[in-house]
């Protein structure tokens, strides 16, 4: 970060934490978001971006990880956390499991929307 200041000396001084958050603020506003992705990659520093849902899809970390699943036509986050016995299976979303609940007590697609905007 390039931060030479006495003011960082002392970072569990609670007094100081005004001035600390301004001045990372003012840090941190020199660049762009990705700028700061590209200084702190491959380091040991504890930073990750905050992504849109589009760009988490494309995470290679969470991709690896299985962090998200498709269910029925849905992408949504992976049950977690995991058990070895299978006890977290992902599942339909409560709109998905309310449409078919709805189906098999033969109500119409249409009339299930209807409901559904309520």
């Amino acid at each position: 970060l390039e931060v030479d200041s006495p003011l960082f000396e002392q970072q569990n001084n609670r007094g100081l934490w005004t001035a600390q958050s301004q001045a990372l603020q003012a840090i941190f506003a020199k660049r762009t978001r990705d700028e700061w992705i590209r200084i702190f990659d491959g380091t040991d520093a504890c930073v990750a971006p905050v992504n849109s849902l589009s760009e988490s899809l494309e995470d290679a970390h969470l991709k690896a990880r299985g962090c998200l699943v498709e269910l029925a036509g849905e992408i949504q986050p992976a049950p977690a956390p995991r058990f070895a016995a299978g006890l977290s299976q992902p599942r339909p979303s409560q709109e998905r499991q309310a449409h078919d609940v709805l189906a098999t007590w033969c109500v119409s697609a249409d009339m299930a929307r209807r409901i559904g905007e309520m």
